[in-house]
């Protein structure tokens, strides 16, 4: 008996183990997005700061700073996950940079970033948004 029980917390304690590390993955750097119209044509820069402030709106993302070519937001998700992300931007394209979390399990380990699973998702959701916002033409 004591054998089975020694078994199963060894079982329980690697499954325990890898759940914890597959609550960060690695974090790439930022790439830039293109947000050129359709017809190939750049938009004006304060088009583009406005399509990033009501973009990241629509999903909580809160505007904390501003300075020309850059927004910083800041977003905390269901209370309990803290983001904030640097939109760097030109007329013709923009990206999304990390900055500060909580609560994100971000971690640098031999020169590489670690971050939650769920933060990609989370600001390719605002890029699209902001995409969205964007004038077509």
């Amino acid at each position: 008996m004591k054998h089975l029980l020694s078994a199963l917390l060894f079982a329980m304690s690697l499954v325990a183990s890898a759940g914890a590390t597959a609550k960060a993955v690695e974090l790439k750097p930022a790439q830039p997005v293109s947000i050129v119209t359709a017809s190939g044509k750049a938009h004006d820069e304060a088009v583009v700061k406005e399509a990033i402030i009501a973009g990241g709106a629509v999903r909580g993302w809160l505007p904390e700073s501003e300075a020309p070519g850059r927004v910083v937001l800041r977003n905390v998700i269901r209370g309990k996950h803290t983001v904030v992300v640097a939109v760097v931007y030109k007329s013709d394209s923009l990206k999304v940079e990390y900055v500060d979390s909580d609560n994100l399990n971000f971690k640098e380990r031999n020169g590489k970033r670690y971050i939650h699973p769920k933060y990609q998702q989370w600001v390719d959701a605002m890029v699209h948004d902001i995409r969205l916002k964007l004038p077509m033409r």
